[in-house]
C-alpha cells in the first residue's frame, strides 16, 4: 500500500467535508457537524499556516481517493519539536492507512531537523493507540483532564518520540 501526503487545496473543501461527514469524532474534538463555508475557512487558516511553516497539513490519499488528514504542528517556543494529529475517514479505518501516514510524517520531521515528537490519543481509542506504537512513539503517561471534547474535559495519553 502507497498512500500520498498532499498539500491540501481550497478545492479540497468538498471532499474533506464529505468525509467528516461520515466519520464519528467520539475520540477527539472534531467535528462532523459544520457547514462548507466553516470548512473552506479551517481551510484558508491551514493553507497560510503551512505557508508559514508553522503547521504542515495533509490530506491522506491513496489511489487519488482522499482518506483523511495528518498534521505536523511545529512547537512555536521550542521550534526544535513537533506535535503530531491524524483522522482517517470512517470507511477507509483500519486498513493501516494512518500507520503509513504517520511513518511518512515521522520521515517529514527528521527532514525538518526536528529532535522529538509528541502526540496524544483517547484512552478508548485502542486504534490510534496502536498506530503511535507501531511507529516508535513511547507513552509516557496520562495526562488527566487535558483537552475539552463537546464541553466536557477528557483524559489523554502523552506520547514521545525521540528522532534520530
Amino acid at each position: 500500500m502507497k498512500i500520498k501526503l498532499k498539500e491540501l487545496k481550497m478545492e479540497d473543501a468538498k471532499e474533506i467535508l464529505k468525509a467528516l461527514k461520515e466519520t464519528d469524532f467520539a475520540h477527539n474534538r472534531m467535528t462532523s457537524d459544520i457547514t462548507l463555508q466553516e470548512e473552506k475557512a479551517w481551510l484558508k487558516k491551514a493553507i497560510k499556516k503551512t505557508n508559514q511553516e508553522i503547521t504542515y497539513e495533509y490530506k491522506i490519499t491513496y489511489k487519488d481517493k482522499f482518506l483523511g488528514i495528518i498534521s505536523l504542528r511545529i512547537n512555536q517556543d521550542k521550534k526544535y519539536l513537533g506535535d503530531v494529529g491524524y483522522w482517517i475517514r470512517k470507511s477507509e479505518q483500519g486498513k493501516g492507512f494512518a500507520t503509513e501516514a504517520t511513518k511518512q510524517i515521522v520521515k517529514k520531521a527528521k527532514r525538518l531537523k526536528l529532535s522529538g515528537l509528541t502526540a496524544i490519543a483517547d484512552p478508548k481509542n485502542l486504534a490510534s493507540r496502536k498506530v503511535l506504537a507501531k511507529n516508535g512513539f513511547s507513552e509516557i503517561g496520562l495526562l488527566k483532564k487535558h483537552i475539552k471534547v463537546k464541553g466536557k474535559l477528557k483524559d489523554r495519553f502523552f506520547y514521545w518520540k525521540i528522532l534520530s
